[in-house]
């Protein structure tokens, strides 16, 4: 099958996503902007390549219009969606990324009426942000269809001193432009270094701290929950000092060379290899979603290391669309539903 495109090939995710594909019998047009990379790591599966920007409208349209979708993988997405999902529009091309950003999830549900227009469907997020939370949002919220609070903890390995390094640069990343939950079905800045509290994840209680992960955007259309919190778990030590950087904390980050500077530093101290991370670890996934008189439920799900995870889920989200063509703009669980995560490899859903 070589009637999709995966945009941002050559990229470390790019190249696990390329070898899930060929490994399930798909050929995907490999895309980028640097040739020499896209050339080399085509060659390696015997794989087409094209080699182009996003600067060019013409340039994207001409490629899109050899294929029936792209899966986007090159970020950052703040800068690189736009172009691409203006050109999906245009070819009629069904749109997918992987994006963590919650400005991207919002300017993509922004492209509903648009793409239904066009017969394409437009998800952001298929990878691991934000596939497994979303899909057990879904899952608790059919347990509890009256709920009105959801509660999403995320556990990559952050709850101790020995947190990973790629843990502690998306941290940076995210928090970069500021913190934020869901209230009252309105997106909403909240304190760096709020809702500190022990979330009971399975194998031991850990402390989480409130960070805008994609969920406040999906989650809520996932399932329509008007008060969401999503959070991470760390270490004491780095819980509190999000705490003391409070308000300067996210003006600081948004100064990109400091943000890289720190995420470099990170780097070296930590030493961690990607290509190591790639065949072991796992994540941990914990929602609870409540009602306004304290009835809860709640559910946790085991994963692949995040990257695996992104690789697995996302060729499967790409065969999903091609088999069943959807129109809109939609969250992954809107599509695929909760169960979905239940056929990847490694992953283990559990019960409250």
């Amino acid at each position: 099958m070589s009637n999709w495109m995966l945009y941002g090939a050559y990229g470390y995710t790019g190249k696990l996503i390329t070898e899930e594909a060929v490994k399930r019998g798909h050929q995907p047009l490999l895309a980028g902007r640097n040739e020499e990379k896209l050339k080399a790591h085509a060659n390696q599966y015997n794989l087409p390549y094209a080699a182009f920007n996003l600067n060019d409208p013409i340039e994207i349209e001409k490629h899109l219009e050899q294929v029936d979708l792209v899966l986007h993988a090159a970020g950052p997405l703040t800068f690189t969606a736009p172009p691409m999902r203006k050109a999906c529009l245009k070819t009629q091309t069904h749109y997918l990324d992987l994006t963590g950003e919650i400005s991207v999830f919002e300017d993509t549900f922004q492209q509903d009426v648009l793409a239904k227009q066009a017969g394409i469907v437009m998800i952001s997020g298929v990878g691991y942000d934000v596939v497994p939370t979303d899909c057990m949002a879904c899952y608790v919220k059919q347990q509890l269809p009256d709920a009105t609070s959801l509660e999403v903890g995320l556990n990559t390995g952050g709850g101790s001193m020995r947190a990973s390094a790629g843990t502690l640069k998306s941290v940076l990343e995210i928090l970069s432009n500021g913190n934020l939950a869901r209230r009252d079905g309105r997106l909403t800045a909240i304190r760096l270094g709020s809702h500190v509290k022990t979330m009971p994840f399975r194998k031991k209680d850990l402390l989480t701290i409130a960070i805008p992960w994609g969920d406040l955007s999906t989650a809520y259309r996932t399932t329509g929950i008007p008060n969401i919190t999503t959070c991470i778990a760390l270490s004491r030590s780095l819980i509190r000092l999000l705490q003391v950087a409070g308000p300067i904390g996210p003006p600081l980050l948004s100064i990109t060379p400091l943000r890289r500077l720190l995420q470099f530093l990170i780097g070296q101290v930590r030493k961690d290899k990607k290509s190591n991370l790639a065949h072991k670890g796992q994540t941990e996934i914990y929602v609870r979603a409540t009602t306004d008189d304290g009835r809860s439920a709640e559910g946790w799900l085991v994963t692949p290391e995040a990257y695996v995870f992104t690789a697995l889920a996302c060729v499967r989200m790409v065969e999903k669309v091609l088999a069943e063509k959807p129109s809109g703009a939609m969250s992954p669980a809107q599509l695929v539903g909760a169960d979905f995560v239940l056929d990847i490899e490694g992953c283990q859903r559990f019960n409250g």
